[in-house]
């Protein structure tokens, strides 16, 4: 899951907490991505909501941010 660094507006933004899925099919030159990293990423839509695709890792991860993130149920991205 990604949390967008700022509010999506789009009616399906709140359905699951303003969280976007990204699948393992949508990260770009690699095959997972660090915990609590920035990424850039392209918004996608389908009957369940919100995702994320061609998603690029842009900067290193950051565990305590995504702990933090982690409590409030999302983690960092952008």
């Amino acid at each position: 899951w990604i949390q967008p660094a700022e509010e999506i507006q789009h009616e399906k933004a709140s359905l699951r907490g303003g969280r976007l899925f990204v699948g393992i099919n949508d990260i770009e030159g690699a095959e997972s991505l660090d915990a609590g990293a920035p990424v850039e990423f392209h918004i996608c839509e389908d009957s369940s909501g919100l995702g994320a695709e061609e998603v690029v890792q842009t900067g290193e991860g950051d565990p305590q941010a995504a702990a933090q993130a982690g409590a409030k149920g999302g983690a960092k991205g952008g």
